[in-house]
């Protein structure tokens, strides 16, 4: 399945779009300097938070519980842990990967791919839009679109803290 992040502004706001260009969510921040963030899909609201002031720890609420969170490590990659809607955590890594063509790529724990975030660079906006492509099937489209979201958030601060550096 392919799907589209696509920027709404130069805050870090961007849209969930599936292939068929039917709109699934839009990821707002609360304001320029704020590291939260949120969405809502499937009448559930999806709220992204930094969990310290160095911005290092992440937690993702799903309607206010605690589904996951988000962890820089020292390899520079974002360790992603979400617990599904049958109950079960899964750990995933986000890397990003290549030097000319630099792109992110989400693995899981056996470094299985599951999904590429493919970005082009709009200089009219100073963002990034991503083409997502999923290689495996077995989410719920809820679990598809949080891992999209919290995706993408981790991507929108990957480059902010690279751009920063």
């Amino acid at each position: 399945m392919i799907y589209q992040l696509t920027s709404n502004s130069s805050r870090g706001n961007f849209t969930v779009t599936d292939q068929d260009q039917v709109n699934l969510a839009t990821v707002t921040y609360e304001d320029w300097f704020s590291s939260a963030a949120s969405a809502t899909f499937a009448d559930k609201l999806i709220v992204v938070k930094s969990r310290n002031v160095w911005w290092s720890n992440f937690d993702v609420f799903v309607d206010g519980e605690d589904r996951g969170d988000l962890t820089f490590n020292w390899k520079g990659h974002i360790i992603i842990k979400l617990t599904t809607e049958n109950g079960a955590t899964q750990t995933f890594r986000l890397k990003l990967k290549g030097f000319w063509n630099s792109h992110f790529v989400l693995e899981n724990e056996q470094e299985n791919l599951i999904m590429e975030l493919l970005p082009s660079f709009k200089w009219q906006k100073m963002n990034y839009n991503y083409e997502v492509r999923f290689t495996q099937d077995d989410f719920s489209t809820f679990d598809q679109v949080l891992l999209l979201i919290v995706s993408g958030y981790a991507a929108n601060l990957y480059m902010t803290m690279m751009a920063a550096a």
